[in-house]
């Protein structure tokens, strides 16, 4: 019993490192794309702004609401997004999803089946954007909080990994 628990716990700490790279890796090629936190779905006619001074992931900021993503933009320009998702797009339910051109614009699984996100938070710092001549002058980061958990049929072999770190944008220009 003691020898699956820790096999359990070794497999989620090993793919929530994974995640976690891959994260930090595209957070830290990309720069945060403000634009898209104004305007999520490209029509100034609604006020469907989203409050970057609250955690994505909590509150008002909940992954019930579509529109609540950490969305990236990479030096060509590509968009790259990050978010917590249900049902038929993870493997194991939720999971971390990723949506690009990589994935042909459809929403697809990072973590890998069989691995559950219990808590996925994005914080991003500062609120306002910094590439504009009003913005404040801060280097663009974000907080990652990712909680996960194996999916097993006995509660007492479940592994759970909670890891959190701050990257900072490499892109940054004023």
């Amino acid at each position: 019993k003691a020898e699956r628990k820790l096999a359990e716990i070794q497999r989620v700490q090993g793919d929530a490192r994974y995640t976690f790279e891959a994260l930090v890796r595209e957070i830290r090629s990309a720069k945060i794309d403000y634009a898209y936190y104004a305007d999520p779905d490209n029509n100034p006619a609604t006020n469907d702004n989203i409050d970057l001074s609250a955690p994505l992931g909590v509150g008002l900021n909940t992954w019930n609401n579509a529109k609540v993503q950490l969305v990236l933009l990479k030096a060509d320009g590509e968009q790259i997004r990050f978010r917590q998702e249900q049902g038929s797009v993870c493997l194991t339910s939720p999971c971390l999803a990723v949506n690009s051109t990589a994935t042909g614009g459809a929403w697809a699984a990072l973590t890998p089946e069989g691995i559950a996100v219990k808590k996925l938070v994005f914080i991003i710092s500062p609120a306002a954007d910094p590439f504009t001549v009003a913005g404040p002058p801060q280097q663009p980061s974000v907080i990652i909080q990712l909680a996960s958990e194996t999916v097993s049929a006995k509660a007492e072999e479940v592994g759970r990994a909670t890891y959190q770190t701050t990257v900072v944008s490499r892109q940054y220009a004023r």
